[in-house]
């Protein structure tokens, strides 16, 4: 299961080589994976990419693929929800960081 992720602006350096970037990357022969409530955009290249395996494998429920303002307006409780939970929280938000 892969759920409640908020993944965005996934970009790399222009001297970067290799595969390109992308949101979510689901490699070889991966099958039956649940997708639910992720959201997605602003990848250098495709939002989710399949590699030697392919979409109608797995489960995709209410997750939300595209452009930025139509996903977080409608993934909002994803996007709020994302990221450590408290107490964790507070200690990646501290000003050393």
């Amino acid at each position: 299961m892969i759920r409640g992720n908020y993944l965005h602006d996934v970009h790399r350096s222009q001297f970067a080589q290799g595969a390109p970037n992308n949101g979510m990357f689901i490699d070889q022969g991966s099958k039956g994976y649940l997708f639910e409530k992720n959201v997605i955009h602003d990848t250098s290249a495709e939002l989710v990419r399949f590699n030697d395996c392919q979409r109608d494998w797995h489960t995709w429920r209410d997750n939300h693929f595209g452009a930025r303002e139509e996903v977080l307006a409608a993934g909002k409780q994803t996007v709020d929800n994302a990221g450590p939970q408290p107490p964790y929280r507070e200690r990646f938000t501290r000003q050393e960081f």
